[in-house]
């Protein structure tokens, strides 16, 4: 990815039939002003400092809005910056799949293995969520059958309960050689 940056840009400033940029501030867009007419006029300026064979090809824009955080203020910035390229997440690297056994409450149920798949940054909360409309699935249960708050999970080391997880934990800290349990609860009276 590095080197396909490197690349472009050095082809781009090699071939830029630009030679004296002049300076130009970045417009921002008018209040009354529409997106394409804003975004057309920050592209021309843009084409009087940079023009390439790789800027017709692979460059675009994107909109900034930028608000003032500061109460009252209300001021709005927004801009329509040239780029050559957005770093987008490959799916499923943030994603941990894991195996949960999930024993329902009613003794004539037996136990199930569910196959989680979450973001890796989510909580033992979101999991629940997950492992609840999964086994709600699974054991055909009504709509409000399972709820995540009668959830439990733990973590099973030598055929006993190791520790509970909260439910503010991140997932990642369960790794793939844990036994992962999850227990239907008795609903709160």
């Amino acid at each position: 990815q590095e080197l396909a940056i490197y690349l472009l840009d050095a082809l781009h400033e090699d071939t830029n039939r630009v030679t004296k940029k002049p300076y130009i501030e970045k417009p921002e867009q008018g209040e009354d002003e529409s997106d394409q007419v804003a975004a057309e006029k920050a592209w021309g300026i843009h084409l009087q400092r940079e023009d390439s064979r790789i800027l017709e090809h692979f460059m675009g824009q994107i909109k900034s809005k930028l608000e003032c955080p500061k109460e009252g203020c209300g001021r709005v910035s927004t801009t329509f910056d040239p780029c050559m390229y957005l770093s987008v997440p490959i799916p499923g690297a943030m994603d941990k799949e894991m195996k949960v056994t999930f024993f329902p409450l009613h003794p004539n149920l037996t136990p199930v293995v569910l196959t989680v798949r979450i973001n890796k940054t989510a909580t033992i909360a979101a999991a629940k969520k997950k492992i609840a409309e999964l086994a709600t699935e699974a054991y055909n249960f009504d709509e409000n059958e399972l709820l995540e708050d009668n959830i439990q999970m733990g973590d099973i080391w030598s055929e006993e309960i190791y520790a509970f997880y909260g439910d503010d934990h991140e997932v990642d800290r369960i790794r793939e050689t844990d036994t992962t349990h999850a227990y239907q609860l008795r609903t709160k009276a």
